[in-house]
């Protein structure tokens, strides 16, 4: 992915997600991204952090917003960083 398509990603993601839900994203799935679990379980997993991050600031998001966040902040995160 170009450096293009990186930044036109990274500004619509932050205008569907929110600034906020958009960052987190970002931050739970580069933490994940590493660890030696199944995608389904590090999906699983940032699922379950956004949410009780955002529970405790009294926000719901509906879980197929939170799986666009995530998704997108993925793609976001595997071609940002270069790959050691």
């Amino acid at each position: 992915m170009n450096k293009l398509k990186l930044l036109l990603l990274d500004q619509v993601a932050n205008w569907f997600c929110g600034r906020d839900l958009w960052a987190s994203a970002q931050t739970w799935v580069a933490l994940y991204e590493r660890k030696d679990l199944t995608g389904a379980e590090k999906r699983a997993r940032v699922l379950n952090a956004i949410q009780e991050e955002f529970a405790v600031l009294g926000k719901a998001l509906g879980v197929s917003l939170i799986g666009f966040a995530i998704e997108a902040a993925l793609q976001y995160v595997r071609r940002k960083t270069p790959v050691l």
